[in-house]
């Protein structure tokens, strides 16, 4: 099975009509969403740097509606990385 790793600004971007990308990251986060696209990771890094600019920029509401998005698909995933791997690819 083919994974990606998946990075704060699609997710960002998909949730922020206003977003440059908005239309880019949408369809990719769509595709990932439905199986076109690869399996999506997401480590224990990224969760906050996307939650956190939802809440603060767009709204509380917002962050977990995403959360709760990300949390219910079948084709994304949460990945722990350890602090050693995180700091020192250890």
């Amino acid at each position: 099975m083919q994974v990606v790793c998946i990075d704060s600004n699609i997710v960002l971007a998909a949730r922020n009509a206003n977003a440059k990308r908005h239309d880019d990251a949408t369809a990719i986060f769509n595709a990932i969403d439905t199986g076109e696209l690869p399996r999506g990771r997401l480590t224990n890094y990224v969760i906050p740097e996307i939650l956190h600019p939802l809440q603060k920029h767009i709204s509380k509401a917002a962050a977990s509606e995403t959360l709760d998005d990300l949390q219910s698909s079948r084709e994304f995933e949460f990945v722990y990385v350890s602090k050693a791997v995180h700091l020192y690819g250890e």
